[in-house]
């Protein structure tokens, strides 16, 4: 085969499986539209690895979209370093295109999506706010910038009083952003892939929830004098899967174009 394929690249679970799979159903849906000659997924935490992933595809023109919420570590250094050990590599012209978290729409994406829970639990705007909590790490600055550009969206397009960043290994942390608020009601937005244990379970306890990981997000709970209200993680929202297709389809254009 040499046409062109895609390789959507996550982070993954070693321990919970259901995240993989999030993205193996993602994947299946966008081998369902025919636009590339071969659809995979490969994860760092998670089978295949990044490099089997390329190894056991036949194209050779390959997209890569970081299903990822940031242009940091994983996105800019673990994986272009997997990609180039693929022992296919010399033989495929590779694309990465930028993570999902960092499409030009996300913070619009994120700013509608906090308006939406402000009018489904019925909460008065200007006595909420909004947190939106990425990962983050020392290993990269800019790993915080997609979170940031979100808090800013918010911030600015009047559906709550505040918005606020916190993350789940970097400053501010989400207990310290929790202990400084002073809003009535608040709305978590986990800015995460996968509802795998953080977008589950680390966010809600750290935040002061009493986890029930039966219910559905959004949730909404009172925590204290506070009704905190728990959302999905961006990854798990309808829009992303157009971002992805967004992403992957320009990215083929430009590969295919370089080809001809």
């Amino acid at each position: 085969m040499t046409g062109t394929g895609l390789l959507i690249a996550a982070h993954g679970s070693h321990t919970e499986p259901e995240v993989n799979e999030q993205i193996r159903r993602l994947a299946a849906r966008l081998a369902e539209m025919r636009v590339f000659d071969e659809v995979c997924c490969g994860f760092h935490q998670g089978e295949p690895g990044f490099a089997a992933a390329v190894d056991g595809m036949r194209c050779h023109r390959l997209v890569v979209v970081p299903l990822m919420t940031s242009n940091g570590y994983y996105a800019r250094t673990v994986l272009p370093h997997a990609l180039a050990a693929a022992k296919r590599a010399p033989e495929v012209t590779i694309r990465q295109t930028a993570a999902v978290g960092g499409h030009p729409c996300i913070p619009g994406l994120v700013c509608d999506r906090v308006g939406a829970l402000v009018t489904q639990f019925s909460l008065d705007p200007s006595r909420t706010a909004a947190v939106i909590v990425g990962h983050g790490t020392p290993r990269h600055r800019q790993s915080r910038d997609t979170t940031l550009r979100c808090v800013e969206a918010v911030a600015t397009g009047g559906c709550v009083d505040a918005a606020f960043p916190a993350f789940l290994d970097d400053e501010p942390g989400i207990e310290a952003v929790a202990s400084s608020l002073r809003h009535p009601a608040t709305i978590l937005i986990p800015f995460l892939v996968g509802r795998g244990l953080h977008g589950a379970v680390d966010i809600a306890e750290r935040f002061g929830m009493v986890v029930d990981q039966s219910a559905q997000p959004p949730v909404l709970q009172r925590t204290g004098d506070r009704r905190v209200v728990l959302d999905l993680p961006v990854g798990c929202w309808p829009g992303m899967f157009d971002l992805v297709v967004d992403l992957a389809t320009e990215a083929c254009h430009r590969v295919a174009g370089t080809q001809s």
